[in-house]
């Protein structure tokens, strides 16, 4: 349930007399203060699916009510000549009921018949619902607060009538989701922003009242809950305000914490739970509880795919740490020492899905990861095969070969100050570690990739000077080979191929 905040009135109300002496004015059109009566919509329950309106009855919790300040804009049945009513429609009695009486100045190019029909919108003067002109506009995009009162900014109420009757009944032309979130980590009082995006997710959508037809944007946008306050980090109910459509795939959603001793920390959800979800006008959802867990040991670049970084290697402790060196598909590492006795190459190429032959193409005697055309293989590293997800948990997976290339597209090599770059630092945070830095526009480092060297055979190379990091993905060649990034002080390259029984570093991101 929702409670409304009431709207800061533009005029005083007219009085009788001033009424009375503006009404039915003739030469440029017609125009009269009239008086019409609104029903509040809903009065189903959740469950039903019904319209709700925001306003709570708080001793009939199915009911709701109209409260001081509350207004409408109504326009008459020639709205394609624009013709507005002059000043919004103002609660002038009903407050605490579920039907109110509004006033206000009609205009018209001529006087209305009876069966003139009459369009209305609730009007909370608030940007996010703008009327122009013809159409209204609901901007979707930033959400504040995300709490009960703060829904009806967003919400699009509509209704029609006629100037005999002059009586509405609204309806919302959005869906509201009533969304429960539990926030691990978390606690009572701090504020966070959660950032919405799906394939299908509209942020804004355009009412035409003389149809009463939506048209939601033709861009998918994201949604941003601003400064949501965790009343109960246990058990936070948001309310969310999204045009109809489908989403496809659920709708994913990252939490960071803006105030608290967490702040800057991460969390992800799904809204949907990766299903598709529909979402249809003039209907009440409920969702959750979704759980998120905040984090500290992942970076978020601001990438368009939201991708999430981890900030170290496998095998490290701390960003500056080499880490562990893998062959392709192999989920034991191997440090730096050399004595171990492992070899990196063919002989030494442990996987269980087959020995390198160099007679054998296309397949060149690999069983499961190949992309000759066969049926029945990968080009794709699957969990199980897959160092990350092994050592780290299914939290975390390697990285797409297009996840590396987003990640060097949107921050280039460059040693330009104040720009999103990517540059190689001989001395990471002072530590004396070489390696691939990513700065923001402020020249603050915020990934750091060590330049560990790579291992092949039973020697270690490039130590300090270079730096090899695999993806999850076969090369486009043949199955010999796998996509990484490569990178020394003299630039960084993420389409790059390298023989699979090398010894390499791996950089989790999180699955999402």
């Amino acid at each position: 349930m929702m409670i409304l905040s009431a709207a800061a009135l533009l005029t005083t109300a007219c009085s009788s007399d001033e009424m009375q002496q503006q009404t039915a004015q003739t030469g440029n059109g017609w125009s009269e203060y009239i008086t019409v009566e609104a029903g509040t919509p809903g009065g189903a329950d959740a469950s039903a699916q019904g319209s709700r309106r925001v306003a709570v009855n708080p001793t009939e919790t199915k009911k709701s009510q109209w409260e001081d300040g509350d207004q409408l804009t109504i326009w008459t049945g020639d709205i394609q000549s624009g013709n507005l009513s002059e000043h919004g429609f103002r609660l002038i009695s009903g407050a605490g009921t579920g039907t109110g009486k509004f006033s206000g100045r009609l205009n018209s190019q001529s006087e209305p018949t009876s069966s003139t029909p009459l369009y209305a919108v609730i009007d909370n003067e608030n940007d996010a619902i703008e009327v122009d002109g013809n159409n209204v506009t609901a901007n979707l995009a930033t959400q504040v607060g995300a709490t009960a009162a703060s829904a009806f900014d967003y919400e699009l109420f509509y209704a029609t009538s006629t100037y005999a009757t002059r009586n509405f009944t609204f309806t919302h032309k959005m869906s509201l989701i009533k969304w429960t979130i539990q926030v691990n980590g978390a606690s009572n009082g701090d504020k966070c922003d959660i950032v919405l995006r799906g394939t299908g997710l509209k942020n804004s959508a355009t009412l035409d009242p003389a149809t009463g037809n939506l048209t939601v944007g033709s861009e998918d946008g994201t949604i941003t809950l601003k400064d949501v306050i965790l009343t109960d980090a246990a058990s936070t109910v948001l309310y969310v305000v999204l045009p109809p459509g489908i989403v496809s795939s659920g709708i994913k959603a990252k939490l960071t914490m803006t105030s608290g001793d967490k702040q800057g920390q991460i969390a992800i959800g799904n809204l949907g739970d990766g299903n598709a979800i529909t979402l249809a006008e003039n209907k009440y959802y409920t969702a959750g509880p979704n759980e998120f867990t905040l984090r500290d040991d992942v970076v978020d670049l601001g990438l368009p795919s939201g991708t999430l970084w981890a900030k170290m290697n496998v095998g490290a402790s701390k960003p500056e740490d080499y880490g562990l060196f893998f062959a392709w598909g192999e989920t034991t590492g191997y440090g730096s020492d050399t004595s171990d006795g492992r070899s990196f190459d063919w002989a030494g190429y442990t996987t269980a899905y087959g020995t390198y032959n160099s007679s054998a193409s296309p397949n060149y005697g690999f069983t499961k990861y190949n992309n000759s055309g066969d049926s029945g293989t990968y080009t794709v590293l699957q969990p199980e095969d897959d160092a990350a997800t092994f050592n780290w948990g299914s939290a975390w997976k390697m990285p797409t070969h297009a996840q590396w290339q987003e990640l060097v597209s949107q921050y280039p090599y460059s040693s330009s100050s104040r720009t999103k770059r990517c540059c190689w630092t001989s001395s990471y945070n002072s530590t004396g570690v070489a390696g691939l830095a990513f700065y923001d526009a402020s020249d603050n480092i915020l990934l750091f990739l060590p330049a560990a060297g790579y291992r092949y055979g039973t020697s270690l190379s490039g130590q300090g000077s270079s730096g090899r990091y695999w993806s999850s993905e076969l090369g486009s060649d043949n199955p010999v080979g796998a996509w990484r990034l490569r990178f020394d002080d003299s630039g960084v390259k993420a389409d790059n191929i390298s023989n699979r029984s090398g010894g390499q570093s791996v950089r989790p991101v999180l699955v999402q």
